[in-house]
């Protein structure tokens, strides 16, 4: 820990040297190292790093630019986590309202912004004021997972949280169903309090496009093994991987035709650090459904891990070859080129998902330190 905090203030030392102070640079660093102390729960240290990038971002490009967004967010939350909720509440608006300006208010990135403010009107118990936002949050993110045909990362926690705010209102088991059954069924998805999400019947009239990302089953799944996953699905939404894998495995063991299954474990098993057992199990989910793209794309991440990169491309090129704009295939595979020491490959594919993604921090970094090396 004390290594990359050492790390970060030298690279923002060698940046004011190079620059200036006030270059944008300069603020770029500043977020990194206030990041890093944010996550070592340093805010106090954090907000002058903050209070500073913001500065520098504003004079640089505008009071409403998207950099100066990022900037009033990371501020705001690091004054929300110190207990000043009242200097807050206006910076996450203001935030706010420059991505909307920018990428209009059905971007998934507006959901995600609305997170922290969400947090902190909770924090307050105002939850006649945070309901609006969070079906709106929820609504978004149902609208990119049915545009995509892939579940967007984060819609499965928004809706426990909506479920449970409606919870706090007062509203009943069965009124918080109702509730979001309104939102999930014109995009033809049935939604579980829990944060559980089912493909329903695709609604009339509703776009059909290339190839999904993640199908639907050709195969009807038997109850039991539904039930299993089901509760697994329930435990991964609650982070609760240890329970989410047996529940998936039972599953498997009731249906071992049970694509999905596989997947979800193979997930966790990822995400918890056993890449080859994750690799066993996306296996046999490409084995089941070899057009599904995502399952190609996380065999290929696993891989990855475990420093294999010319098989992780090889996945890669499959899952692109199903859905040409899959940024996260393409992410991994310019990680997988870059390791391999093609660095003109992983800039194009860095380049690509930018392209694809243009306000995804991870990407921009990724590409800037390629650009870098390359040079």
């Amino acid at each position: 820990m004390e290594d990359d905090e050492s790390s970060l203030r030298q690279a923002l030392a060698r940046a004011e040297r190079s620059h200036g102070p006030d270059h944008p640079e300069v603020a770029d660093h500043l977020h990194r190292l206030g990041a890093w102390l944010g996550s070592a729960n340093r805010y106090s240290e954090a907000e002058p790093l903050f209070r500073r990038a913001l500065a520098i971002d504003e004079r640089s490009h505008g009071p409403d630019h998207p950099h100066v967004a990022s900037s009033l967010n990371n501020l705001a939350e690091s004054l929300r986590l110190t207990g000043r909720s009242e200097e807050a509440e206006p910076l996450f608006r203001r935030a706010l309202a420059i991505w909307e300006t920018h990428l209009g208010p059905e971007h998934p990135h507006v959901a995600l912004t609305l997170n922290n403010l969400l947090a902190l009107l909770v924090g307050q118990k105002r939850y006649q004021e945070a309901e609006p936002m969070t079906r709106r949050q929820v609504n978004i993110l149902l609208g990119s997972t049915h545009s995509t045909g892939r579940e967007h990362p984060d819609l499965s926690k928004c809706i426990a949280n909506y479920a449970l705010l409606l919870q706090y209102l007062g509203y009943s088991a069965a009124q918080v169903r109702a509730r979001l059954d309104e939102l999930g069924r014109p995009f033809g998805l049935g939604l579980d309090p829990a944060g559980l999400i089912r493909r329903l019947a695709v609604p009339t009239g509703a776009p059909r496009t290339g190839a999904s990302r993640n199908p639907s089953p050709a195969r009807p799944v038997s109850p039991d093994a539904e039930e299993a996953f089901r509760r697994g699905e329930s435990c991964r939404a609650r982070e609760q991987w240890g329970p989410a894998l047996d529940h998936y495995s039972v599953a498997i063991q009731r249906d071992p035709q049970f694509a999905e299954a596989y997947f979800r474990r193979g997930n966790i098993k990822l995400r918890t650090g056993g890449h080859d057992e994750a690799i066993a199990d996306y296996i046999h989910a490409v084995c089941l459904d070899p057009d599904n793209a995502a399952y190609r794309n996380n065999r290929g991440r696993a891989f990855l891990e475990a420093k294999q990169p010319r098989q992780a491309i090889a996945d890669c090129d499959a899952a692109l070859r199903i859905d040409p704009r899959f940024a996260v295939a393409h992410f991994n595979r310019g990680l997988a080129r870059a390791a391999l020491g093609d660095h003109t490959g992983a800039l194009a594919d860095f380049a690509r998902c930018l392209e694809l993604e243009p306000d995804n921090p991870t990407y921009r970094n990724q590409l800037e330190t390629a650009q870098r090396q390359s040079s």
